[in-house]
């Protein structure tokens, strides 16, 4: 007898158990399976195949990449022998498939002829290419899943079904998971992974609920289809408070912008990839007077496209007391709302904040204090030697106003990732750039 034999052996005798019958009833509804993930071992060596029926088609993807490996042969073989004659209108692939075809497009019929896939049958795979990324993850354990073979071709699938060019939400969220890996964070790939996952239920639901669309146009962007997904603002002024390069599926392949809106006081982001062209122009710190500019619905910060702008490239003392009137200054109420956006949207969470400070510390490290004595602690681990220019700014003597940056935490305990500092030098307001 071989395992899979065993194997049916073993969910013979668990059916006996529940005393259930190995065939349903005449007039029984059979259950759908739709989609099976198979750890299938083959001369000592186990790969991850999956296997989707979407619309009378089946697809397959492994997690060694080949085609028609024998990991692929073994699982295709343990479905077939069970499935006995094939239903009408099933339709199988010649295991012709990349691992992205795995992912979820559609297979080439025998005549050659190619489609696209609807976005339905998108959304499903990226929803499937989630669930593997988890499960592969879980798998081989933390310690191993960052050189793992597995982890990456999953990552990879997971890319290709995301579209091409890969939305910045979904390459920032694949970029924290894999720091995070580096870094040995249990509690921050736990986070990710607990995002992931509702983010693949997000991606399942008929109707999706409010805060399920803000996570899918937080890592979608407009491609995720759902209605609201992005609204239009007109007449407003922006002062860029803060820009940094984000590790994506490569080192600081993300330029974001962060543009605190003096108006409102909300802070929004402009993404962009690494030395491209496309996206409002003009260095930072700058000035921009906005005619109309689209906003995506989805986690704060949220993304902004500038449509109509005019850019100006001093920070003057009016925009300058404007951005001192937006800072916050209670940090109680910071934690509280970092905390918020953490249940809220596991591992797509990345809160910016500008803050005024009564006060800096700076041994043994440097720290913010508000009026009631509460402290923001400044990241030294991720802020690229940035800590350590704010500290010399500091000892300066100059006055700081404000000090803007992205959190991060320990223990759900905030922690800034300083990008920009407004302060004044012989009375004059300045702004410096820290990344």
């Amino acid at each position: 007898m071989d395992a899979t034999e065993d194997l049916r052996a073993a969910a013979q005798v668990a059916l006996e158990a529940m005393g259930e019958p190995l065939r349903e009833e005449a007039d029984a509804k059979a259950p759908l399976i739709a989609r099976l993930a198979l750890d299938i071992t083959v001369d000592g060596r186990t790969e991850m195949v999956t296997l989707s029926l979407r619309d009378g088609e089946l697809t397959w993807g492994s997690s060694d990449g080949q085609r028609r490996g024998p990991h692929v042969v073994g699982a295709l073989r343990l479905l077939a022998a069970g499935a006995g004659a094939l239903p009408k209108g099933v339709r199988t692939s010649p295991g012709d498939l990349t691992a992205a075809d795995g992912a979820g497009r559609s297979i080439p019929p025998a005549d050659g002829r190619t489609s696209e896939p609807d976005p339905p049958s998108m959304k499903a795979a990226l929803a499937d290419n989630l669930d593997d990324l988890v499960t592969a993850i879980v798998r081989v354990g933390m310690r191993e899943a960052r050189d793992s073979p597995t982890v990456s071709e999953v990552v990879e699938r997971f890319a290709q079904s995301a579209g091409t060019p890969m939305p910045h939400g979904a390459a920032r969220m694949l970029g924290m998971l894999k720091a995070a890996l580096s870094r040995m964070d249990v509690d921050g790939v736990a986070r990710i992974l607990d995002g992931a996952t509702r983010l693949a239920d997000d991606l399942r639901a008929e109707t999706p609920s409010e805060r399920s669309r803000r996570r899918l146009v937080t890592v979608l962007g407009a491609s995720a289809g759902v209605p609201g997904a992005s609204v239009r603002v007109s007449d407003r002024t922006f002062v860029e408070v803060g820009r940094e390069y984000l590790s994506g599926m490569t080192r600081a392949q993300i330029e974001r912008r962060y543009l605190l809106c003096v108006e409102t006081g909300e802070v929004y982001r402009e993404d962009r990839a690494r030395g491209a062209t496309k996206g409002s122009a003009g260095p930072s710190p700058r000035v921009l007077t906005v005619g109309l500019a689209e906003v995506e619905e989805g986690a704060s910060p949220r993304a902004i496209r500038l449509l109509q702008y005019a850019v100006g490239h001093e920070v003057g003392r009016d925009m300058a007391l404007r951005v001192n009137e937006a800072a916050k200054a209670n940090f109680a109420d910071i934690t509280r709302a970092y905390c918020e956006s953490l249940d809220q949207y596991p591992g797509l969470a990345e809160p910016f904040v500008v803050v005024a400070p009564a006060r800096i510390e700076v041994e043994p490290g440097a720290h913010l204090i508000d009026r009631d004595g509460a402290t923001l602690p400044v990241s030294k681990a991720d802020g690229l030697g940035r800590a350590a220019v704010f500290t010399d700014l500091v000892g300066k003597g100059h006055r700081i106003d404000w000090v803007s940056g992205r959190l991060v935490d320990a223990a759900c305990a905030p922690i800034l990732v300083p990008c920009s500092v407004g302060y004044r030098a012989d009375g004059v307001h300045r702004v410096l750039r820290l990344a």
